[in-house]
This record gives structure tokens, sequence and C-alpha cells, in this order.
């Protein structure tokens, strides 16, 4: 499991997981590739609106075929799951032409629950126009060091975290401590570059 990429979101939040498929570096369309979640605590697989004893493939949907290419998504609701559980493990699949199998670890939580002492915990609430709680807003954090090749080339690091607000608008991205990155709330408009604080938790808006 230690191998596996981990993704973490808040507790009772809306989990957007994204599939890339490609093929000679080109973003395929119109395929039909499928996902099962597993929830770690007693093996139940979930069918799209509750866990079952037995392996359920559910249909992923493509992002945007014109403008993003290859990009499919399936939104995975945490306050399905009526066990509080936290840990899934996900399976996407694509089979054809284009067949391919990923796995990943899935975790809901805090950041005290999940992660080591060396990340910041990015926090905040995110508000519409009017005033009211915004749920299930994407906020991304784009790592902004250029990097060097074997040859000595300066490069773009394209890294990306995720996470998005829960049902009371609130989020929680685990960032390592003194990195630089591009923090976007779409939601909102906010484009800042920050630099992750060297503790355990920070505000957005005190950034």
């Amino acid at each position: 499991m230690a191998n596996l990429e981990i993704q973490r979101f808040s507790r009772g939040s809306t989990a957007r997981l994204f599939l890339e498929i490609l093929a000679a570096g080109a973003g395929q369309t119109n395929e039909s590739p499928t996902i099962a979640i597993r929830r770690l605590s007693d093996g139940l697989w979930f069918d799209g609106a509750a866990f079952v004893p037995t392996l359920q493939s559910n249909a992923v949907e493509e992002l945007d075929a014109p403008n993003l290419p290859g990009l499919y998504f399936f939104d995975f609701d945490h306050a399905l799951d009526t066990t509080a559980s936290n840990e899934f493990m996900v399976r996407f699949a694509n089979t054809g032409a284009n067949a391919l199998l990923e796995h990943f670890h899935v975790i809901f939580g805090r950041l005290t629950d999940t992660v080591d002492p060396g990340l910041c915990s990015i926090i905040g609430t995110i508000f519409t126009a009017d005033g009211k709680r915004s749920p299930n807003a994407l906020v991304e954090a784009t790592v902004i060091p250029v990097e060097t090749d074997a040859l000595g080339r300066g490069f773009q690091n394209l890294e990306v975290m995720r996470a998005y607000t829960d049902q009371l608008g609130e989020f929680e991205l685990p960032l390592a401590q003194t990195l630089s990155v591009r923090l976007q709330i779409g939601a909102i408009g906010y484009d800042r570059k920050i630099v992750v604080p060297a503790q355990a938790s920070a505000l957005f808006t005190d950034l």
C-alpha cells in the first residue's frame, strides 16, 4: 500500500477522482472506463449509492472532451458512507485498445489523522457572492519552482494537489511546508502565489 498514490479529502466531502487516458501522448475520447471503490474497514464495495458485498464497477464520465480530451472523472460522496469510515481503495479500469488499470488510496479526514508533521494543512471556508457556504468548490495548488533535467534544462513542475469543499463549504489541503505554490480557488476568483508556512496549519486568508 505504501507505493500507491494517496489522495486526501475533507471528511464528509465529495471527492472528484480523475483518470487520464492517453495513447501516443494524445487524450482519448469516447472511452468507457469504470471505477470500483472498496471500503477498507469491512471490504464492502460502493455501488453508487451504498456499500454492498460484491465488487461493483461504476461508470466514469468524460470531463470536457473537446477541450480536455482523455480526462474522465467520478464524484464519490463520502457522506453516503454511514459507517464514517475514512479509508478506501480505488480501482480505475478501461478495456479495449486503450486498456489500463490504476489503483490508489483515498483518505477522508483531518490532517492530524492522516499526514506527517512535515506538512501544513491549508484550511478555509468558501462562501458564494451572496454569503452562502459553497460546497464542492475546487481548491488547487500547483507547484511553482522551475526544476532542472539531466541536461541542465529548466522545466516547469506541473504537479497539482486538489481538494474540494465539504457540505459546509470548508476545505483542508495538506501541502509540504515551505513549498512555493500557485493557490487557486475558482469559485471566488482567488489566484495567488504563496509559500506554505512552516507550521501545522494555516488559514488561506492569512497567506
